[in-house]
């Protein structure tokens, strides 16, 4: 007996591979200018923009069950129009737990 299954393909808006990459761990923390940009960036552009969410999806290798399981990460984003200069900051939320973790390490 044979069963055949006829797959559908799927009409996605996105990429699922490219999709996927935002479950991934991001074990590191970074602080750095951005002084190389192309075009203008509006005046009205100031300040800092913060964005928070997931950074780590596993513990020690071993992956997590969920994503809101994972250490949070919080991305600034500084526009300083007088040095014409963008300061991007990528850290994890210092919370017990994230910290305890990391001198298991």
């Amino acid at each position: 007996m044979t069963i055949s299954i006829n797959k559908k393909k799927e009409n996605l808006s996105f990429n699922r591979q490219q999709w996927q990459q935002g479950y991934q761990s991001q074990p590191n923390e970074y602080e750095y200018f951005i002084e190389d940009i192309e075009g203008k960036v509006p005046e009205e552009l100031q300040g800092t923009l913060f964005r928070n969410g997931p950074g780590l999806f596993d513990v020690q290798g071993t992956p997590l069950q969920h994503p809101f399981d994972g250490d949070g990460m919080v991305c600034a984003i500084s526009f300083y129009l007088t040095e014409k200069s963008i300061f991007v900051t990528v850290l994890f939320a210092q919370k017990a737990m994230y910290k305890n973790k990391k001198q298991v390490r």
